[in-house]
């Protein structure tokens, strides 16, 4: 997967960078005072963990930036991340039109 360096979530544009072990333990984290998302950078992680990981992430920002009481419950919010993510993946959803 292609891990862009910027998401737009609404009109926002939010920086999507990548952090050492040393730097921060999680696997990924949404930083609500910079407004940036942050993934570990290692090699030896899946691709696939790493893209679910984005989405959850994504999943954040959109929780915080729109008050959505989803971000105060993080189990259920990596549910819907694992689950949403597993289902674009395995049903190969593209949401754009056909050229």
């Amino acid at each position: 997967m292609h891990i862009p360096a910027v998401i737009k979530i609404g009109a926002h544009e939010i920086p999507v960078e990548s952090h050492s072990e040393r730097q921060h333990e999680a696997l990924g984290y949404y930083d609500s005072g910079y407004d940036r998302i942050s993934l570990k950078g290692e090699d030896h992680i899946p691709e696939s963990k790493r893209a679910e990981c984005l989405l959850h992430e994504i999943i954040e920002a959109i929780c915080h930036k729109y008050e959505l009481s989803l971000s105060d419950r993080h189990r259920e919010l990596t549910t819907l991340s694992e689950v949403l993510f597993q289902t674009v993946r395995d049903s190969e959803l593209d949401f754009r039109k056909p050229k």
